[in-house]
């Protein structure tokens, strides 16, 4: 007779986790004074950036959120590398989440870092049209859990300094 000698879940808070590299933009465009589209992009680095190249940090800013348990179970089965990778990529979702759920907190802290506007305006035949383009530069940023909040730290790109 054999037994299964499965190993137990192990609990992990993901809280309690490292800080996670992103990049974010904005981008808000109008016609004749009109919103016509708007998009966030949020997104991991393919090859952590910040703290590979020493990045120098030019803000900090939170964005406020209601906590809910960050609890995750991690099967006992996995080697300690995957149970890394695992919750890094728990934690990566969570925050990659939480900032497309918070995007009027995370405009205010976007509009401290880079911005570039662009208007036209033509009139042919009496008639104006008006198109305008905002962009919120790129922004390297480091998230990290606390409390009921996201702790986000800008990083001034290499290509600035």
């Amino acid at each position: 007779m054999t037994q299964d000698t499965k190993k137990p879940d192990d609990i992990v808070f993901i809280t309690d986790s490292k800080p996670q590299e992103f990049i974010v933009s904005y981008d808000f465009t109008t016609l004749n004074y009109i919103p016509k589209g708007q998009d966030l992009k949020v997104s991991k680095p393919l090859v952590p950036i910040i703290l590979k190249e020493g990045l120098k940090p030019l803000f900090k800013c939170s964005v406020p959120f209601k906590a809910r348990s960050f609890a995750i179970s991690v099967p006992g089965e996995f080697s300690p590398l995957q149970k890394e990778a695992f919750v890094e990529k728990q934690v990566s979702y969570e925050i990659y989440r939480i900032l497309n759920a918070h995007v009027d907190s995370l405009l205010k802290c976007l509009m401290q870092n880079e911005a570039s506007i662009n208007t036209n305006d033509l009139t042919s035949n009496f008639q104006t049209s008006a198109f305008s383009h905002l962009r919120l530069m790129p922004s390297y940023v480091l998230a990290s859990f606390n409390d009921d909040s996201l702790e986000l730290v800008f990083y001034k790109p290499k290509r600035q300094n």
